[in-house]
């Protein structure tokens, strides 16, 4: 199965299993109302009271930020893509010295029944061929959260993950593999998501174009993990993608 189908599989099961994330531009029309569900009390007169809507403290996208969501969500869509373009770069052929910067997304799907998030940030790596290392950082995060109603809605997170540790080896076929660390906590206003792991990939193309790397918790790649609200459970959901082309 090629790389692109697995992640879409695998990418399909997550978001499938984690409710409370939406996907592409029809999230941001979730961002709406909140639908001001109060509590009905019984009056002695037969009749009620509505209490008020709870407030959100969710960082709700302002209406910039919104204006923009569904070109930066088309954006990362055509990256992702982009990015595994190509065969996998051949080890042997590859330049021997420089230092290359890739630009991209960094994608991250974490929580649970009662909270989640399905967000993208921009994402920054160096890889220094000499040395055959990679570093990074991702920032910017936007995408969709569960406020305290149950409602999905668009929001940005504070916040920034870290890219380090990376390396770029010869796999047993002769490509390039890569691998790298990532750490970092999000922060959305109502939650926050305190990210850490590993995440496997490959450079695509012949002359290193693209780039492309995951890890999960479920036991298929590298690995991830996400404590929520400094609660750390065995049934959290936690994914993460970096797509990324030679800028």
């Amino acid at each position: 199965m090629k790389i692109s189908q697995l992640r879409l599989a695998i990418a399909t099961i997550l978001i499938g299993g984690l409710t409370a994330c939406g996907g592409g531009g029809s999230d941001a029309g979730n961002t709406g109302s909140n639908g001001s569900v109060g509590n009905q009390t019984p009056g002695d007169n037969g009749g009620g009271t509505i209490d008020p809507p709870v407030i959100t403290d969710l960082n709700v996208l302002t209406a910039v930020e919104l204006a923009g969501y569904n070109g930066f969500l088309d954006n990362f869509d055509q990256v992702r893509v982009a990015a595994t373009a190509g065969a996998p770069t051949d080890f042997a052929t590859q330049p021997a010295t420089g230092n290359v910067t890739y630009a991209g997304y960094m994608q991250l799907i974490m929580g649970n029944a009662t909270v989640s998030a399905n967000v993208v940030g921009n994402a920054t790596l160096q890889v220094s061929l000499a040395t055959e290392t990679v570093s990074g950082v991702a920032d910017g995060f936007m995408g969709i959260a569960r406020d305290e109603l149950g409602t999905n809605r668009a929001a940005h997170y504070e916040g920034v993950v870290t890219i380090t540790n990376g390396v770029v080896i010869d796999n047993s076929t002769g490509m390039d593999t890569l691998g790298f660390g990532i750490d970092g906590a999000l922060d959305n206003g109502l939650n926050q998501f305190d990210v850490s792991g590993n995440l496997v990939g490959t450079l695509y193309g012949a002359n290193a174009d693209g780039l492309y790397a995951i890890g999960s918790n479920t036991g298929v790649h590298g690995d991830m993990d996400v404590t929520i609200d400094g609660l750390d459970t065995p049934n959290d959901i936690a994914i993460a993608t970096v797509s990324a082309l030679k800028d």
